[in-house]
């Protein structure tokens, strides 16, 4: 199946001592670059297992320029996704045993029926030919709306749309919203009813903004794919929107339960789920700053009880395999990040940045058997390197990048090797580099 994350990285603090971790991180020797070209142009992968990667292409900013200047004659084209991806270049590539083979990259446009609680909208569905079957394709980066895969059915999807969730089965192409939208349909009426009220009421100055209620958002699926968490105001939004809470749904009964919630300045943020079934959470003080009062929980759905995991830290990621959490402490030339083991609780030191290196973009993948970690640095005379971590080993890489050339986007897994998307700074060309990271 297939199943890839990027996970963006803040900065933040993390009360922890030396005693406690795993290892000290020291940084691998700096290998110059060594790889091959694959593409002519940026790519993102979208889907790794089973030993073939999947791109899709993206445009160059030539292309994006030449694009822009026959919208002025076309205006047309705005709205025809085919001839676009044509001119764009957007296609599909696949990857296996370090060689490349284009691929057909099929398009639909699937269209949601409105009903009398929700509005009909359409979105792209894209879809490639594997050794595994028909894989559903996005680029996250641009994609709404974003179509996320259940961990055990690789054909049903959750998404979110104007803050309600819905399920997609690409197999039979049906969408089914979540839950009992009769209450979102009262709630939002008598909200209509009330502003219309204090538009009336309000005296020349007065400000009486929209409410909006985010009825579910931010779906993440929990590891055994039987229920799905998220994020709703649903419950104060009348007298307080901004007071959030976290609802679980059950796959089978399609009941919704609530088990969490904020309270006063103490907000949280939905993380994922750990292999056991606990729902993650970062919790934070909204009038502090960003090192202080942040902590990473574990809820147990069945009696919602909250566990301490760790303090003062800023969320950087998770493993597909809901076994590790990535965190950060510090920032800038000071920053740490470490990897924390859900099951055992230990914690390993990935990267300790220094006046010589420190992280870029905050972006992290994890490898498609979860073992092994890809980030990119920069060093103080601004050039860009690339940063491995085996989590087994507790080993450190650092690869060059050529010199005068950007990322173009993320670094990511493409079995045991990086994808690494980079543009010429000098005369705007880009490449996607294959790189090999076992190799000398």
């Amino acid at each position: 199946m297939f199943s890839k994350k990027t996970f963006l990285a803040l900065t933040g603090s993390l009360l922890a001592t030396s005693a406690v971790l795993g290892v000290v991180w020291q940084q691998g020797a700096s290998s110059q670059a060594y790889g091959k070209v694959i593409a002519d142009q940026p790519v993102t992968v979208v889907a790794d297992a089973n030993g073939e990667t999947i791109l899709m292409t993206k445009p160059t900013q030539k292309q994006m320029n030449h694009f822009a200047a026959m919208l002025d004659t076309q205006p047309e084209l705005a709205g025809d996704k085919v001839k676009t991806d044509a001119i764009l270049g957007i296609d599909a590539l696949s990857l296996k045993d370090g060689e490349k083979q284009n691929k057909s990259l099929k398009h639909k446009v699937i269209k949601v029926k409105g009903s009398e609680h929700t509005q009909a909208f359409s979105f792209d569905l894209y879809s490639v030919e594997t050794d595994s079957g028909t894989t559903y394709v996005q680029d996250k980066a641009t994609a709404y709306p974003l179509l996320i895969p259940n961990p055990k059915q690789k054909d049903l999807f959750v998404f979110e749309h104007n803050y309600v969730l819905y399920l997609f089965n690409a197999k039979t192409q049906d969408v089914t919203p979540i839950g009992d939208l009769s209450q979102y349909t009262e709630l939002r009426g008598h909200l209509n009813e009330l502003e219309q009220k204090h538009n009336a009421d309000a005296t020349p100055g007065e400000d009486h903004s929209h409410v909006e209620i985010r009825w579910a958002s931010v779906p993440v699926w929990s590891a055994d794919g039987k229920s799905i968490a998220y994020i709703t105001n649903r419950d104060q939004v009348e007298n307080s929107p901004a007071h959030i809470s976290l609802f679980v749904y059950d796959l089978k009964s399609g009941e919704e339960t609530k088990i969490y919630e904020s309270s006063g300045h103490s907000m949280f943020k939905l993380v994922g789920w750990s292999k056991d079934g606990q729902v993650l959470v970062q919790t934070y003080e909204n009038m502090a700053t960003p090192d202080e009062g942040t902590a990473l929980a574990a809820i147990d759905p069945a009696t919602k009880e909250a566990a301490t995991l760790v303090e003062d830290f800023e969320y950087a990621g998770q493993s597909d395999d809901h076994k590790t959490i990535l965190y950060t402490q510090g920032s800038h030339e000071a920053i740490k990040v470490y990897a924390l083991d859900l099951t055992s609780k230990e914690k390993s030191l990935v990267f300790q940045g220094d006046e010589n290196n420190t992280l870029r973009s905050y972006t992290f993948d994890f490898s498609a058997d979860n073992q092994r970690i890809v980030t990119d640095l920069t060093d103080k005379e601004l050039a860009l390197k690339v940063l491995t971590y085996d989590l087994a080993q507790k080993q450190s890489k650092v690869l060059d990048l050529p010199k005068n050339h950007v990322l173009s986007d993320n670094v990511k897994w493409a079995d045991d090797k990086l994808v690494v998307p980079v543009e010429n700074l000098k005369d705007l060309t880009s490449q996607t580099l294959l790189m090999s990271v076992d190799e000398e």
